[in-house]
């Protein structure tokens, strides 16, 4: 009785998930004119590794995903501590934070566990010949 006691026990340990802890990051999106924008991806893109060029295959993981509510504001949650570059808008012309075309003049976000990472506004960077408009 005594062993089966402790093989459910030992079974019960090893099913129960593991919380790991984790943070969050929020901030605000607006366009070149100071307005706010709705609507707008923002991800958290993993750093890549000390080694791993950001132009190399898997080089960046998008961590989360989210977009913008009608004040143009996020909130990632869920986000794995670690650095992350915070992007906004199209996929193939990202806006890094703070507002920038390059990964070069992106700056990296620390998350750390339980933290809440917050002002990280972006404006975003309109390529050129493109126009936004909206209703």
């Amino acid at each position: 009785m005594r062993t089966l006691i402790l093989i459910a026990l030992l079974f019960a340990s090893q099913a129960a998930p593991v919380a790991q802890a984790v943070g969050t990051v929020t901030g605000q999106i607006q366009s070149t004119g100071g307005s706010s924008v709705a609507g707008i991806r923002v991800t958290a893109m993993a750093v890549p590794q000390p080694g791993v060029t950001a132009s190399s295959d898997n080089a960046s993981t998008l961590e989360r995903l989210t977009t913008t509510d009608s004040d143009g504001r996020y909130r990632l949650e869920n986000v794995s501590p670690g650095r992350y570059y915070i992007t906004a808008g199209l996929l193939d012309y990202p806006t890094y934070y703070p507002g920038v075309r390059t990964l070069a003049e992106a700056r990296r976000v620390a998350v750390t566990a339980n933290s809440n990472v917050s002002g990280i506004d972006i404006t975003l960077v309109q390529p050129t010949g493109v126009r936004v408009s909206g209703d």
